[in-house]
């Protein structure tokens, strides 16, 4: 091997040793937690079984699963229902549609997409908007009906203008129907 080889095959190793330094010195080694607290966690503490046993919380009831189930419904709800564009056929109109009662269908066919089209032409420049719903709370509920209000974000594209995100809140009317939670109505609240 020449002196210009052996040269080259130094200055690799020794790349390598420099890299293999400033790699263990810059990985944490799993001691630190991960908030970077150095404070030790304390000793496990041993309870009595009868206080391991007190804290148990009673399962949900029938009323709190269903809000849970129309609180998720509303959500998805309002993330389909919201997020359109002009160039890809408006909005996905058959899982919105799953999810709605008879009514509510009736009216997205009629009255929604209907208006979408008239403001926002597919012949003309490109809408977008896009919605999401990190947030729900109850409004109010009944055997066979409830209220959610969703937190939504917002952002719309017109041609190549991007508005900043937004957040607006939609009323959604959720309908009880054989043992499932469909949507029957849904307010945009004022920005």
């Amino acid at each position: 091997m020449s002196n210009q080889g052996i040269k080259i095959l130094l200055i690799l190793f020794g790349g390598l040793i420099v890299i293999g330094i400033l790699v263990y010195w810059l990985i944490p080694t799993g001691d630190e937690s991960l908030t970077g607290d150095q404070t030790p966690l304390p000793a496990k503490v041993d309870l009595p079984q009868e206080q391991v046993n007190a804290v148990k919380l009673p399962p949900p009831t029938q009323k709190e699963l269903d809000a849970q189930s129309g609180i998720r419904i509303a959500k998805t709800f309002v993330e389909r229902f919201g997020t359109y564009s002009n160039t890809n056929g408006y909005f996905d109109f058959e899982s919105v549609s799953k999810i709605c009662t008879d009514t509510m269908v009736s009216w997205l066919k009629t009255s929604y997409l209907a208006q979408l089209k008239k403001d926002y032409p597919a012949n003309g420049f490109s809408v977008v908007m896009a919605t999401q719903a990190p947030a729900g709370s109850l409004v109010s509920q009944s055997d066979g009906a409830m209220t959610v209000r969703v937190s939504a974000t917002r952002q719309e594209t017109k041609g190549d203008k991007i508005s900043e995100p937004f957040l607006q809140d939609i009323i959604v009317e959720l309908k009880k129907i054989d043992a499932g939670w469909f949507v029957d109505a849904a307010f945009w609240q004022k920005k």
